[in-house]
């Protein structure tokens, strides 16, 4: 079974033989992970069994307890030691481990991904839409050091692109963007850039799949999510996608002008070119997508494509699973989705 995290899962095992790890990713050696130009990363990560080492004693006991449970029983998706750290990570109350949280979150990510595929993935399945530049991050943090992941939102039409596309390669992308200790353990921050962004980029469907994701469906901790030059009928968006949101999550969600972005960065030349800075995001996309082919061994001038087709049928397969699962607080949500179509239409009547 191939890991998705990489070093964790050759130095403390990847899970019981048969199993696929659940992002499906060849492993790379700590010192190439370490310059992964995802973040461009300059070096100094402490290996898997340095990051357990400096846990406390009751987090670590915790960390071990987690992974001998999930391998106890054969489950569709195995995890390496430093997958279920990140989990034990993304769902800590400060510095304590919740065993029950994470555990909740990995079995509802193992639902996820057999549904769409995030175990077969790579970086060949997802080179395509990494080329949208629709997400991206150049390495650049924030005044408070959260490391940023930049999204295009203009640039992804529900309409041309499945859904499943799109979240495989956010999920591929996250999940290299936390294989490094400091995203893992303090969080990210998202910027959305807005300009040129109409209702043709717009779904319910994609709004709430998108925030789901981030308020808990991949362990990541997004601390801070910037919303950076919205059109001025932006606020009927967000009627619409506020109650989407949990209150702690909101509060961490802040509308601003283009300006008003720059304050939160050391540097404007930290941004996108589009926002005034100098970063050229397909170049960052460039190097990134090489540098993954390298550590996955994979042929880059080789035939490259989506993982499946019947995108939706397996979106609907998996909502209709998961209702099922949360009986009647799922069904409050079951019967939100219901509502999504007609959502749509009437955000439509509103060009």
């Amino acid at each position: 079974a191939a890991s998705p995290t990489g070093q964790g899962a050759r130095a403390a095992g990847a899970g019981a033989e048969g199993q696929v790890c659940h992002m499906g990713v060849e492993p790379c050696k700590m010192e190439e992970r370490t310059h992964d130009p995802a973040c461009l990363h300059s070096g100094g990560e402490r290996s898997l069994e340095e990051q357990i080492a400096a846990l406390m004693p009751s987090s670590r006991t915790t960390h071990k307890e987690l992974c001998a449970k999930w391998r106890k029983k054969r489950r569709e998706i195995s995890y390496s030691d430093y997958d279920v750290l990140r989990f034990l990570r993304a769902t800590a109350t400060g510095d304590t481990f919740n065993l029950k949280a994470a555990k909740r979150v990995m079995l509802n990510y193992q639902d996820w991904s057999v549904f769409i595929g995030l175990h077969e993935m790579n970086i060949r399945t997802v080179r395509a839409q990494l080329e949208s530049c629709t997400l991206f991050a150049p390495g650049c943090r924030t005044k408070q050091g959260l490391q940023v992941v930049f999204m295009r939102p203009s640039l992804y039409f529900p309409q041309k692109t499945a859904l499943n596309d799109l979240m495989r390669a956010t999920v591929y992308y996250l999940t290299r963007v936390t294989d490094l200790e400091q995203p893992c353990t303090q969080g990210i921050a998202f910027v959305s850039d807005m300009q040129g962004w109409t209702f043709s980029n717009f779904s319910m469907r994609y709004a709430k799949t998108w925030l789901d994701t981030l308020q808990g469906r991949f362990p990541a901790r997004v601390q801070l999510f910037l919303i950076s030059d919205a059109p001025p009928w932006f606020n009927t968006i967000w009627k619409l996608i506020r109650p989407m949101m949990s209150a702690s999550f909101a509060k961490k969600v802040q509308i601003l002008t283009k300006e008003e972005t720059y304050a939160f960065f050391r540097s404007k030349d930290d941004l996108p070119i589009a926002m005034g800075g100098k970063v050229n995001p397909r170049a960052v996309i460039d190097t990134f997508v090489r540098y993954r082919y390298e550590v996955e061994g994979l042929d880059y001038a080789a035939w490259y494509g989506k993982i499946g087709d019947m995108e939706h049928l397996a979106e609907e397969a998996f909502d209709l699973q998961r209702t099922a699962s949360e009986g009647s607080e799922g069904m409050d949500d079951f019967d939100l989705r219901l509502g999504l179509d007609c959502a749509d239409t009437q955000a439509a009547s509103l060009k």
